[in-house]
């Protein structure tokens, strides 16, 4: 599983989680890889004494502050398509040695964040009509137009300022959409679930966290 580390600048997430290279080059993407213990893989392997034991790994990829001017690389943008998951890092602590702009507000952030990640993709969405105006000028066909049509009813939900993860769709439209690998729809509910799953102390998160999901 590869998973996307991002945030907004001084919340932590390099600091805490890469090496000192990383906070010497904050635009490129820094790469951690952590193993998964797995007691059961474990028991397995002591009984049937395989020639090779292979832990399941995560692959973690600090892409650095997330913003609508880094949004605009795309360097920067296809290292979040590449990934299967984004974990946004939220500082929610106080310290006057690190600087911050205004008051700790983690649903501010939260807001901001999903913001810009929506205005990527509406970004995306109009180049894309763009270049299927003229193609459906030059042929028509069924795939076209029903792309378009997908594509209509995206741009129009993006512009009431909702994700694309609440946009309700078909079976057949999440896999058409799903080649687009749009930001605002990674966390749709019923991709990945954890009944286990912690969420934050803080209420001003846990009043906008919505159910257990990451991952596309």
């Amino acid at each position: 599983m590869k998973s996307g580390i991002i945030g907004l600048p001084q919340v932590g997430l390099t600091k805490a989680t890469l090496s000192a290279h990383a906070l010497a080059n904050p635009r490129e993407a820094h790469i951690g890889v952590a193993k998964v213990p797995d007691d059961r893989l474990d028991r397995l392997a002591a009984v049937y004494k395989p020639k090779k034991l292979t832990h399941a790994s995560i692959e973690y990829v600090d892409v650095g502050a997330v913003g609508q001017e880094a949004l605009k690389e795309t360097a920067y943008i296809g290292h979040l398509r590449q990934v299967d998951a984004l974990l946004h890092v939220l500082r929610a602590f106080e310290d006057d040695s690190i600087p911050h702009v205004g008051p700790i507000d983690p649903l501010r952030d939260i807001k901001n964040v999903e913001f810009d990640l929506m205005v990527s993709d509406l970004g995306q969405i109009e180049k894309r009509l763009e270049r299927l105006v003229k193609d459906l000028k030059k042929m028509r066909s069924p795939e076209l137009e029903k792309e378009n049509e997908l594509l209509l009813k995206a741009k129009a939900h993006l512009e009431t300022e909702k994700p694309l993860r609440e946009m309700e769709m078909t079976p057949e439209d999440k896999k058409r959409i799903r080649g687009f690998m749009f930001l605002s729809d990674w966390a749709r509910p019923s991709r990945l679930q954890s009944p286990n799953t912690t969420w934050p102390k803080s209420p001003r998160v846990r009043t906008r966290a919505p159910p257990p999901s990451a991952a596309r």
